[in-house]
């Protein structure tokens, strides 16, 4: 764990989310502490938001101008001093699939390990799951546009049974919430997408199957660097 470069002890963020932050741009006001920012990021996600005007970064993300006032100017060792906005935003992600799990945990710790009931825990976990992603995809198909919450699956890039822990599970960035006939597919296997969005076919769908799913009718998806793990994951052990 990265901690807070201005000697606040208590202040840490992973070591991974600080490396792989973009290098700091632009004016001096910009370059703050980004372990400070992911713990913004945190706080906003379990409800204490800042308010006030959102700044926006040269790489296209933004966070609450207060909270870049209050962060300390940037000092010592370079690896810390990355974009204090996309350390905001990614305390914020983590933040969010943290009280997600949260939620879950409290919801089901009754349950017990038989199976009826461990079934019970899964379909909770699902509607979580659900709920979150309608939020992040806008309620809306990615490759159809389809906004009838009604027609939409919340499908899982890397199955919940295959998944190592609960983290995996009820992540946002595993999941693509699709229309029954792609969410159907995509679960066997059928299709899949490369990191920018492109889609995949496989040898095993028909000529009348793919006239049908016509994706050359559709955009690529708009996927972030946390989806990459789960769709390498999906390629390699679900499309063939």
């Amino acid at each position: 764990m990265a901690q807070c470069n201005h000697g606040n002890p208590y202040l840490t963020a992973p070591d991974a989310v600080i490396l792989s932050l973009p290098e700091c741009q632009a004016g001096s006001g910009r370059h703050k502490c980004a372990v400070c920012a992911y713990n913004e990021g945190l706080l906003a996600a379990d409800g204490k938001d800042h308010e006030g005007t959102l700044e926006e970064c040269p790489n296209g993300v933004s966070a609450p101008q207060d909270m870049l006032r209050a962060l300390p100017t940037e000092q010592g060792g370079l690896q810390r001093h990355r974009c204090a906005y996309t350390a905001y935003r990614k305390g914020l992600e983590d933040g969010q699939i943290q009280q997600v799990i949260k939620e879950f945990e409290q919801a089901s710790h009754n349950i017990d390990r038989t199976e009826a009931l461990a079934m019970q825990k899964v379909r909770i976990g699902q509607q979580y799951f659900r709920r979150e992603l309608l939020k992040h995809w806008n309620n809306k198909c990615p490759i159809t546009g389809i906004t009838d919450t009604t027609l939409l699956r919340a499908s899982h890039i890397k199955p919940w049974s295959k998944c190592n822990d609960d983290h995996e599970r009820l992540s946002v960035f595993n999941g693509i919430l699709l229309s029954p006939l792609f969410d159907t597919a995509f679960d066997a296997g059928l299709i899949t997408f490369n990191d920018k969005g492109e889609h995949l076919l496989s040898d095993k769908l028909s000529a009348r199957a793919i006239h049908l799913l016509n994706l050359s009718a559709h955009n690529s998806i708009q996927f972030y660097d946390r989806h990459f793990p789960f769709l390498e994951w999906h390629r390699q052990y679900l499309f063939h």
